[in-house]
């Protein structure tokens, strides 16, 4: 039941996104369900370690491209500890 309700608050939430103030965050959605229904077919289908792989660097891909998400902290730390 966990995954039925999280599929639920997941398009519901995808589909009243439209005037949020961060607009990211649909594709930090977009990712989570692509991840969930590749553990989905996982729990059901044994699949190999090198689509599981794929779908995660599709999720990277989707984050760092279309988002612009960076992680930016640890290079702020870095330079704040050795200047």
């Amino acid at each position: 039941m966990g995954g039925l309700s999280f599929i639920g608050i997941t398009l519901a939430t995808l589909l009243s996104i439209s005037n949020n103030p961060f607009p990211e965050f649909r594709y930090i959605l977009s990712t989570l369900i692509i991840l969930f229904f590749i553990g989905i077919k996982d729990d059901i289908l044994i699949i190999s370690a090198h689509k599981k792989f794929t779908a995660q660097i599709l999720s990277a891909l989707i984050l760092i491209i279309l988002g612009d998400m960076r992680n930016t902290l640890i290079s702020q730390l870095a330079k704040k500890q050795y200047l």
